[in-house]
């Protein structure tokens, strides 16, 4: 048994090489920093430098890339011919490629210093390695996860190595592939370029998925400093599937707000939200937008969770809450509540403002596009209608806007005062989304009138127009481009009512 060792990551390794020398009667090969380890833990090898007879050049950055070095990990011993060039020329034949690679995942997740930081992090060698490792699996077998060390010794001891030699091999190149995604996203300046890239690594196999009879993991993308999966979870019960997609859903909301804001996230739609002077207070009003909806969904809120907004909360059934940091007090109220999952999302703003593209799994491919992260602001906007509005009602329909963004399309919202009234969300046509806009709003006790309505895309119709103003709102903001953009300026003109225009539009699928 011959082994090549090569690794940045040691833990496990000395008990891993030992076993080998003692019990395997392996001989070790081993790189620079990794020999020095080994010789430090009294576990015999040979050098590359020495047994190779090769030179670390350019401070290490050639050491292992060698014609025989990899003439004795890629030889394919059932062929006669390899067999043959092999003996002419000195080469023994590898049994194992143990490789692990120079840190650029996790210095990238801490940030690096600088571009030069950043490239002397990048690994050849061992990639190459691992590369020609994997590719000569029947005979080699290629370990790049210091965890799978005990697994490799247990079937080593049951005499099955060569069974786990290609699951080894599936983990090494999938290792591999993630490593050199990781790098390309990281330099790529290209928002949409010709050869799109994602690795992830597995972080936690959930409870199950959108429903008990699917499977379900979660995985981290490398590439960023934060992901959900890195926040800070106080629970008793695991963060399900459903969770995580709420609890992502609810973070892109309630970052969208400078003042106190609060968002109820239900079955990835906001049902209540509010911005207010305190935390606490926008909790309140955001429950009140439609408490039969609240009722087991995620609150979210963008301030620190203090007592008050405990006090609020109180015995009420909320399945998953998050905010950035809570006051201790507050979390031990909260702890004696059963079931809930509480979220420290503290940092995990700032990773949300910076995401640079969505992207949905399609049959056969991807479809990928860059975030929706504007909303319009008053410069921008047209007063197309005789009555104009106030700036507070400006501001409502801003509000309303933003909601509506994060709802399912079609989507309808009610406001006033900075504060939810009432969602029309997901519905095959726009004035029944307008009409449930309204509906929540009756039901949960709110009065419409005199308030404001936003629309996430243009209204195809006047109709929406015609149900708004029987219902009494005041006004609606909408974005232009329908080339029936008259005939609902003439309607809004004809109801007395306010009608904005915005330019942008905030289809949600």
């Amino acid at each position: 048994m011959r082994v090549l060792v090569s690794v940045y990551h040691k833990e496990g390794l000395a008990d891993f090489c030992k076993y080998m020398a003692e019990s395997q009667k392996a001989e070790i090969i081993a790189t620079g920093g990794t020999a020095k380890y080994l010789a430090e833990q009294k576990i015999p090898c040979k050098t590359v430098e020495d047994y190779y007879k090769v030179s670390q050049l350019f401070d290490g950055r050639v050491k292992t890339l060698s014609e025989r070095v990899f003439s004795e990990i890629l030889m394919d011993r059932s062929n006669p011919t390899h067999a043959k060039q092999a003996a002419e020329n000195g080469a023994v034949p590898l049994d194992m490629v143990v490789v692990n690679l120079y840190p650029f995942m996790e210095k990238c997740r801490a940030g690096f210093k600088n571009v030069e930081d950043a490239i002397e992090n990048i690994d050849i060698g061992g990639v190459t390695l691992i590369r020609a490792a994997a590719k000569n699996f029947k005979h080699v077998a290629v370990i790049v996860d210091p965890r799978d060390y005990k697994k490799v010794m247990e079937t080593m001891d049951s005499g099955k190595l060569a069974g786990l030699r290609r699951p080894l091999m599936e983990k090494a190149f999938g290792y591999t592939a993630l490593y050199d995604s990781v790098i390309a996203n990281h330099f790529r300046q290209d928002i949409l370029p010709d050869y799109l890239t994602f690795g992830f690594i597995k972080h936690a196999e959930l409870r199950y998925g959108e429903n008990p009879h699917q499977f379900a993991y979660g995985y981290i993308d490398p590439g960023i400093k934060k992901s959900i999966f890195d926040a800070t979870v106080f629970a008793e019960k695991q963060m399900s599937y459903n969770n995580y997609l709420d609890a992502s859903t609810a973070i892109s909301l309630i970052i969208e707000f400078q003042k106190p804001a609060c968002a109820i996230i239900k079955h990835n739609n906001p049902c209540g939200g509010a911005c207010a002077d305190t935390p606490a207070k926008a909790l309140e009003l955001a429950y009140q937008t439609d408490p039969i909806s609240a009722y087991g969904g995620i609150i979210a809120l963008n301030r620190k969770f203090d007592m008050d907004c405990a006090k609020v909360v109180g015995n009420k059934f909320v399945d998953v809450i998050l905010a950035p940091g809570y006051e201790a007090d507050a979390l031990e109220t909260l702890k004696l509540k059963n079931g809930r999952r509480l979220l420290d999302v503290t940092g995990l703003m700032e990773e949300a403002r910076a995401m640079k593209y969505h992207f949905k799994k399609v049959v056969g491919g991807l479809l990928y596009q860059t975030p929706d992260n504007t909303v319009a602001d008053r410069e921008q906007l047209k007063f197309v209608s005789e009555k104009k509005p106030t700036e507070q009602q400006v501001t409502d329909m801003l509000f309303a806007m933003t909601f509506t963004k994060h709802t399912k399309s079609n989507a309808l919202a009610v406001a006033r005062d900075e504060r939810v009234l009432g969602i029309g969300a997901g519905q095959m046509s726009r004035v029944d989304a307008c009409r449930l806009s309204i509906e929540k709003a009756k039901i949960s006790g709110l009065d419409v009138k005199g308030a404001v309505a936003a629309s996430d895309a243009f209204l195809p119709f006047r109709d929406t127009i015609d149900t708004y103003s029987e219902a009494g709102v005041a006004g609606l903001i909408q974005p232009y481009g329908s080339k029936r953009d008259e005939e609902v300026i003439k309607a809004a003109n004809e109801k007395g009512m306010i009608l904005v225009f915005a330019n942008y539009r905030h289809f949600r699928h």
